[in-house]
């Protein structure tokens, strides 16, 4: 019975910190890590519809988009000009990117 009274005032003092510095880093980590396999995965695809020469505005799009997605959300926490600007020019370059694709696809 105090086992359990330790482990609940522990786990109710953990909720109340917040995330530990550890799952931080793990989810900082694993950020990164799906931003460099996205870049990986986007770079194969755009290289393949170079040699099969096919359009590769929407890879292109695509990949601007995630990025200022991915600026629009440091904005909104951080307040950034800079982050507003960077995110909203690549996000323009994204949506006319695959605006265009789409175009050249169905007209």
């Amino acid at each position: 019975m105090e086992r359990m009274e330790k482990d609940d005032i522990l786990r109710k003092a953990q909720e109340r910190k917040g995330a530990d510095e550890l799952e931080l880093e793990v989810e900082r980590r694993g950020v990164a890590l799906s931003w460099q396999i996205g870049l990986l995965v986007c770079a194969i695809l755009w290289f393949s519809k170079i040699f099969t020469d096919q359009p590769r505005l929407d890879v292109s799009g695509l990949y601007f988009i995630m990025v200022s997605v991915s600026g629009l959300y440091r904005w909104h926490r951080l307040r950034s000009k800079k982050e507003l600007a960077w995110a909203s020019v690549g996000m323009v370059i994204g949506c006319v990117s695959i605006a265009v694709y789409l175009w050249k696809l169905f007209f």
